[in-house]
């Protein structure tokens, strides 16, 4: 969609007179890019893909011996050079693909550009060159969080008139009077609403949200002044970081969860219906276990740092005290577990042996930090050596959360230099000498430069990358590895481009974020409120990372003899391959269909995918409190436009003055235009457009910098 409305902005700029437009050519998605874009001065290097097997292998592209960049908005080159086979030639295993590399890196003048093959005459999709290419990316992103609360009306304008819906389980029996799942009489009735819904179904789980809400505080915590108040949710111009507002969302309910003895709740479910208003069933709870109880004790804690740098005293005391009861009644009560499944909710909460230890590790580093009790580091010193890090000598991208936490350990003061040099070291080690990890990436392993062995393609694998990635982005956070932190850096970010686009589906693993720049983003994903048959089930919010390939995937068993009743005909091979039958990195399709084809086992999303993603992005999103001088020209011609949704008209105010920046029209979703600038505002920066006479909608309003580069952004007319 943004090469049809970019097009429609280049016809209406013709009267700026210094654009041209080129002969229509073809765009091919076997150019495989990060469809954002890159960064000025990071590696960038495009795979051209031509499948020898899978369900592309009819795609006949093969580029020529040349690719070109081309600025997007005249066709001009800016450069060109070679195209190189990846390994001589060889098919790669896990995508089925012989891949040619073109690596422009040398290029970093910021604007929006192509790749174009000349002898071919196929193009890439359009990309962009800035430091703050993606911001915008990140506040998609960060507002899924939005979209999962439990417990709130979700009005449009907050949630977009395409996606708003109304107070959700606050009926009767249900979050403010959840009933205990084996006894729901008035008696157990508590008040629980609140918190985010898990993945795709509505369940809430206190384990579960351990490495989420780890990773969102730590995302904060790596770089405070990154986040910003501006995100539009309801608490946006409070003072605070959109970030922590949202956090606060999912540590509010967790602290609802806790008994006054200190326990806390394992589990609430229930509930299928699309929209989450619409549900009127029932809503339980399971009883208390350690292991939720540590695991709340981790989340409470390390929230208690952060809300106490962020100026948030009192808030931070808070979740102190409740990390400190919740430990405290766990270990005086270990051995405690709910296993929910068949009972209550859907996936199987209850941490094995291990996974209660690591919890209550994770929970004693993060008390100690904010305590300095002996307790808690005795705790630690005593059973670090339990962890799988140093048992397996093997940094496991499967346990990012336990390995930040000790990472985060081995740097506090007081700890002996012996403990901290013994992770420090297992880290670092195995890092570096791994066969599956920087060994991988310097052979260049995978030509899609995202490597994973092939048993750590699984349910959830894109998840898997981002972790990943985030070990390599350790190396240089925790000063292990400072000799080569480049290196790395760029090793982290092959992952971010692979869930982009740079990967042998052409596919940004992002739902519908055509508005920050992505031309072929995910259309479907599970979820029981986009699901499959409702009127969202192609468009839902943008911004979600759905789960990825899974080579694992299997419809249901009642396929195999034809015993699904009703629903034998979704039992259809040519129906679902993909993802059957495909290399591993083409284990995906874009679909939501339930039971039986499981679609939930590739396309849901979940808490621990958004986090791992979003603490990842993170790491390339220039901090707008940080500007160099080639940033505040480019952040001259970003306008602010504002109401958006807007009923009856909008502005759009330059930042800057800036006299060559200038809105061109305002164009509909086949890129239509609708409207030139109407009034001109009370100052030099700002033009209003009257939206009364349009129809409810998505729009799309251009501009042109002082560069004639044509730029656009989403806005969006409610319905009344």
């Amino acid at each position: 969609m943004q090469k049809s409305i970019l097009a429609s902005c280049f016809t209406a700029a013709m009267f700026l007179g210094h654009l041209h437009i080129a002969a229509q050519i073809l765009v091919s998605n076997q150019i495989h890019i990060d469809q954002f874009g890159y960064l000025p001065e990071s590696y960038k290097i495009a795979a051209i893909g031509k499948a020898q097997w899978g369900y592309n292998a009819p795609q006949n592209y093969i580029p020529g011996p040349t690719l070109q960049v081309r600025r997007n908005t005249d066709h001009l080159v800016v450069m060109s050079g070679p195209v190189i086979p990846w390994n001589s030639g060889q098919t790669h295993d896990q995508s089925g693909d012989k891949i040619w590399h073109f690596d422009f890196s040398a290029f970093n003048t910021p604007g929006d550009y192509y790749l174009f093959d000349p002898q071919q005459g196929v193009a890439s999709y359009t990309f962009t060159i800035a430091n703050n290419v993606y911001a915008p990316v990140l506040r998609h992103a960060v507002r899924m969080l939005y979209y999962q609360r439990c417990g709130t009306n979700k009005p449009s304008t907050y949630a977009g008139a395409d996606w708003a819906d109304g107070l959700c389980f606050m009926g009767p029996q249900q979050d403010t009077d959840c009933r205990l799942y084996s006894n729901p009489i008035a008696s157990t009735s508590r008040d629980l609403h609140g918190g985010w819904f898990d993945a795709g179904d509505y369940n809430k789980y206190v384990n579960f949200a351990r490495p989420a809400v780890t990773d969102f505080l730590l995302a904060y915590l790596y770089q405070p002044n990154l986040w910003t108040d501006d995100y539009q949710i309801p608490e946006s111009g409070n003072g605070i970081p959109d970030l922590l507002d949202e956090i606060k969302w999912e540590l509010d309910w967790l602290l609802r969860m806790q008994l006054p003895d200190g326990a806390v709740l394992s589990v609430v479910g229930g509930g299928t219906a699309s929209p989450p208003s619409s549900e009127s069933a029932p809503r339980y709870y399971g009883p208390p276990s350690t292991a939720a109880s540590f695991s709340a004790a981790c989340m409470f804690a390390l929230g208690s740092k952060v809300y106490a740098q962020a100026g948030q005293a009192s808030y931070a005391t808070t979740l102190q005290n409740a990390a400190i009861q919740a430990y405290s009644w766990a270990e005086a009560h270990p051995g405690i577990t709910f296993y929910n499944t068949g009972v209550l909710a859907a996936g199987e909460q209850q941490l094995d042996d291990y996974g209660v230890f690591i919890a209550q590790l994770c929970a004693a580093i993060f008390l100690f930090d904010i305590t300095s009790e002996d307790a808690y580091k005795t705790f630690v010193q005593t059973h670090y050596t339990e962890s799988h890090l140093l048992q397996w000598g093997w940094v496991s991208m499967f346990d990012g959360a336990d390995n930040d936490a000790l990472l985060h350990y081995a740097g506090l003061p007081g700890v002996p230099a012996s403990t901290s040099a013994n992770i420090r070291n297992a880290y670092r080690n195995s890092m570096l000498s791994a066969d599956d990890h920087w060994p991988a990436i310097t052979m260049q392993t995978d030509p899609y430069m995202a490597f994973l062995s092939d048993n750590n393609y699984t349910w959830g694998s894109n998840q898997t990358k981002s972790r990943e990635a985030h070990n390599y982005l350790n190396l240089v956070n925790y000063n292990l590895e400072t000799s080569n932190a480049q290196a790395y850096t760029e090793a982290a970010a092959g992952y971010l481009h692979y869930l982009h686009g740079l990967n042998p589906n052409g596919l940004c693993f992002l739902t519908r974020i055509e508005s920050a720049g992505a031309d072929f983003s995910c259309t479907e994903m599970y979820h029981s409120w986009f699901g499959d048959n409702t009127q969202w089930d192609d468009n839902p919010p943008p911004g979600y990372l759905v789960g990825g390939p899974n080579p694992q995937y299997n419809w249901d068993a009642c396929c195999q003899n034809q015993t699904c009743g009703n629903y034998n005909s979704y039992c259809n091979l040519t129906t679902l391959t993909p993802p059957l039958g495909q290399p591993i990195q083409k284990a995906y399709k874009n679909f939501n269909t339930s039971w039986p084809q499981n679609s939930w086992e590739i396309t849901e999303p979940a808490l621990g995918y958004q986090s791992a993603y979003i603490k990842l992005l993170a790491a390339f999103v220039a901090d707008p409190n940080i500007t160099s001088a080639k940033e505040i020209g480019e952040q001259k011609t970003a306008p602010i436009v504002f109401p958006n949704p807007a009923f009856e008209q909008v502005t759009i105010e330059f930042t800057s003055a800036n006299p060559a920046a200038l809105p061109i029209g305002l164009f509909d979703a086949v890129g239509r235009r609708c409207l030139s600038v109407t009034q001109k505002a009370s100052n030099d920066n700002s033009w209003v457009f009257d939206l009364s006479g349009l129809p409810p909608g998505v729009y799309f309003l251009c501009w042109a910098d002082q560069h004639g580069q044509l730029h656009s952004t989403t806005i969006q007319k409610p319905k009344p």
